[in-house]
């Protein structure tokens, strides 16, 4: 897996990008434009191995790529309850509203990804 990590600076001259508010619900997630444009670049990419395990420290923009037939999974840890709205970069001329299916993992899924987990981390 690659991670891509980005450095992104608010300007008004020469933006690159726009950023986009996520509003989650139990089976959709919905990207909401934002009037804020951005300068968005390449700044390190990591590789990762299978079971490999990496922090994104928070506000750190990032991309992961995983290679056909792969499978990753993220897993979010917060320790507070924030009213902010995570944010995501997107196109410059990107539509107003972008949705996208969610769905739960079943018991058997849900069981081997934690089990993963476990393994990964060593608990």
């Amino acid at each position: 897996m690659t991670n891509k990590l980005y450095h992104v600076e608010r300007l008004t001259n020469t933006p690159t990008h726009r950023l986009y508010h996520v509003d989650y619900s139990a089976k959709t997630s919905r990207l909401r434009r934002t009037d804020i444009t951005v300068l968005c670049r390449e700044e390190n990419t990591e590789s990762h191995s299978v079971e490999g395990v990496y922090e994104i420290v928070r506000g750190r923009f990032h991309a992961s790529e995983v290679n056909e037939g792969e499978t990753a999974v993220t897993l979010l840890l917060t320790q507070e309850h924030s009213a902010t709205k995570p944010l995501v970069i997107g196109a410059l001329d990107g539509a107003a509203e972008y949705w996208y299916d969610r769905r739960d993992c079943d018991d058997l899924e849900r069981s081997t990804i934690l089990a993963e987990v476990r393994r990964a981390v060593g608990s």
